[in-house]
């Protein structure tokens, strides 16, 4: 069975009590864990630990932090992505799925074909969109 993986808004210690409300609650719910089931909590950090599922309810959810795991899975390779820059959301689909996919850098291409039919203001704010 795949251990479910989880991300914690800030770093917790061992030991530690935490108390979900809402879409963080109900991924829990979503994924029928229930009380005693294993998880791993990450807070984008570094930080892994080990957790288990205290109580899942229809709007809270309840897990105990565990050990620290040292758990490394960054790939050793440095991959960058020139995308061409697509109208509507494709692009942000495209980043999305390359995130996913572990690449190390995006960088939107305007090719000889591209449409590009944004206000400049607007290119600004879809970059500063696609950076975060």
């Amino acid at each position: 069975m795949r251990i479910p993986r989880i991300h914690l808004p800030r770093a917790y210690e061992t030991g530690d009590d935490v108390e979900f409300q809402g879409s963080a609650a109900n991924h829990l719910r979503v994924l029928r864990l229930r009380p005693g089931d294993p998880l791993m909590v990450f807070d984008g950090a570094g930080t892994t630990h080990a957790a288990t599922v205290t109580f899942v309810e229809r709007r809270r959810a309840g897990i105990q932090i565990g050990e620290a795991v040292d758990e490394n899975n960054e790939s050793p390779l440095s991959v960058t992505l020139a995308q061409g820059v697509s109208k509507g959301d494709r692009m942000d689909w495209s980043i999305q799925k390359a995130v996913e996919l572990g690449v190390s850098a995006v960088v939107p291409v305007i090719a000889a074909r591209s449409v590009l039919r944004e206000q400049p203001d607007r290119l600004a704010r879809k970059r500063e969109h696609w950076q975060a």
